[in-house]
């Protein structure tokens, strides 16, 4: 075959396959693994852009940095080891390959809400009791452990962040959000060029920061070091290498018209919502782009053929809102209600009370559950999943967190109840194509009685964290395919973090993220023995002295580790004295 054709139409023929078929050509014979070593770098470059590694328009390994993190390029050298490092994480959150827990104390104590920039590599935390905000360096690197931040005379107690692409927003007492960008926002954006137009935005008059926020600013910088709030003539470098990484200037104060209760970022607008209307704002300039009211009336009629009754009562009060490119969500008490961006029109409801959502149920099987109810392994488990089978009717409530994925198609739901629905279509549900009950998913993650926590969906990955434990979804292939029907024998992949799954250090978790090589938890640990006798059962002291000190420490799991592994096992986790 190989003197019947082109070499070039032979290398077109090998740009479509997946990385196991190159794998299978190496070995073939040595003509072809001559000829794939010759042309090693368009052929993996092709491999890296149909598995999703990169973009179709990334040509430079130079521009890596530009959509992964130097986390995710550890040891990229070549489009052949980003192939491999990409596959490796990728087994690593299927527990197919080595996993390691580590723990981020520079944080300090009482964390309530965090959120990661994995590129910038840094750590930002609200904090419960006594307020404030930290920034905090990623990595650990001695003597670059805090590296800003704004104290409890600023930033209320309990205090809700939301961050996005170098903005930060936070709430304060009244009702207003205070909106602040990173201080070094030039050498930011050269490390994100898709950023590039925001260099010349400006905030309207009527959300330029008060005294009181520009006083902030003008503190943390001398307490931290001179900012540069406007583009100057030095070089610009990497925005990991700018001496003032992590810092943050005053930009604008947002203030809507109504008594908010719920907010949501997602680059460059920002959701937020009161009882009756939803508010967009454009954090760039701090304009009010769209309002869409009316979001508590009970006059939804529900398209025929949706698998579920009309409803007859308002959204109720809010949980939670989240914000797609086309759609705005917003979860009440009494249901979950999905509105057209475009138009500002109902599209979906989805009812917190009801005996099923979805065609397809799984749930982790009770055997297993109950072995985790007297043991902690001390591995990555998968969890082995069971149909459901419906022995009488099942009455579900409350919404506690929808989240949706990044091209809007495919939302997440967690009950209170440690139940997930998966929602696939919203398009195709959108223009009754599909019905709702069609295209939902349930997983009932262990005992309905112990309640959820909190919930993210990124990279195709669903994260969770419930007093039954931290869980990592993976939907099947089928699921994210706006094509396919979804098969019932085809279950999702449930893995539970059985280190940390302890049902007092459970109890107190009250943020979670995920990025594209881990995922992040806030978790209790004043019992200082807790991950040293792993497996052991808290005596009631040590259970009370937990309980007590609340947020002592953040313990993060990781789905990669940054020194390959030979063996599946976990590392052993370093207890701050």
């Amino acid at each position: 075959m190989l003197d019947d054709l082109p070499s070039e139409i032979i290398l077109t023929v090998i740009s479509y396959l997946h990385l196991p078929d190159i794998a299978v050509l190496l070995q073939l014979s040595s003509a072809w693994n001559a000829l794939i070593s010759e042309n090693e770098s368009p052929i993996y470059r092709a491999a890296a852009t149909l598995h999703n590694f990169i973009p179709f328009s990334l040509k430079s390994l130079d521009d890596l940095h530009t959509v992964h993190s130097s986390r995710a390029l550890y040891c990229v050298s070549s489009w052949k080891t980003l192939c491999i490092r990409m596959t490796q994480i990728n087994r690593s959150w299927g527990a197919h390959a080595p996993s390691t827990i580590t723990h981020h104390d520079y944080t300090g104590d009482m964390v309530h809400r965090f959120k990661i920039d994995e590129k910038a590599a840094f750590i930002l935390c609200t904090k419960s009791d006594v307020g404030g905000l930290t920034v905090t360096d990623f990595w650990n690197v001695p003597g670059c452990k805090v590296l800003w931040e704004l104290p409890p005379s600023h930033v209320r107690p309990y205090a809700h962040c939301e961050y996005g692409e170098g903005y930060l927003i936070f709430d304060r007492f009244g009702g207003c959000k205070e909106v602040w960008r990173v201080a070094d926002y030039e050498a930011y954006v050269h490390s994100s060029p898709h950023l590039q137009q925001d260099l010349h935005y400006s905030v309207v008059g009527a959300s330029l920061p008060d005294e009181r926020q520009l006083r902030a600013s003008v503190d943390a910088a001398r307490v931290w070091g001179n900012v540069p709030s406007t583009p100057s003539d030095r070089p610009i470098t990497a925005y990991r290498d700018s001496p003032i990484r992590g810092h943050f200037i005053a930009w604008a104060l947002l203030r809507p018209p109504a008594q908010t209760r719920a907010f949501r970022f997602v680059y460059p607008i920002l959701l937020v919502a009161s009882f009756n209307s939803a508010f967009l704002f454009d954090v760039r300039t701090g304009a009010l782009v769209q309002i869409i009211n009316n979001i508590q009336p009970d006059t939804m009629v529900i398209p025929p053929g949706q698998g579920i009754a009309p409803q007859s009562e308002p959204l109720g009060e809010l949980n939670y809102v989240e914000l797609g490119k086309e759609r705005v969500y917003v979860c009440g008490q009494n249901m979950l209600r999905i509105f057209s961006r475009e138009h500002g029109t109902r599209l979906i409801d989805v009812p917190a009370v009801t005996m099923n959502y979805g065609r397809w149920r799984w749930a982790i099987s009770r055997r297993r559950d109950m072995e985790f109810e007297i043991d902690v392994k001390h591995a990555n488990v998968r969890d082995s999943l069971e149909a459901w089978v419906l022995h009488g009717p099942s009455i579900q409530r409350l919404h506690v967190h929808p989240h949706v994925s990044p091209c809007d198609k495919h939302v997440a739901v967690l009950l209170e109840t440690s139940r997930l629905l998966l929602i696939r279509n919203l398009d195709r549900i959108v223009r009754n194509e599909m019905t709702l009950f069609d295209s939902t998913m349930e997983i009932q993650l262990g005992w309905a009685s112990r309640s959820s926590r909190y919930l993210a969906f990124e990279n195709g990955k669903v994260g969770v964290a419930s007093r039954n434990g931290i869980f990592i979804i993976i939907p099947p292939p089928s699921f994210l395919s706006s094509l396919s029907s979804l098969e019932p024998s085809v279950p999702p992949t449930v893995l539970r973090v059985d280190l940390l799954n302890d049902p007092i250090g459970l109890k107190f978790i009250s943020c979670l993220q995920m990025t594209a090589t881990g995922l992040f938890v806030n978790f209790p640990t004043s019992r200082t023995g807790m991950m040293r006798r792993v497996g052991s059962r808290p005596s009631p002291m040590e259970a009370t002295e937990r309980e007590m000190y609340g947020m002592n420490e953040e313990y993060f799991w990781s789905a990669v580790d940054k020194v390959p592994m030979l063996r599946r096992e976990f590392k052993s986790i370093i207890i701050k004295s």
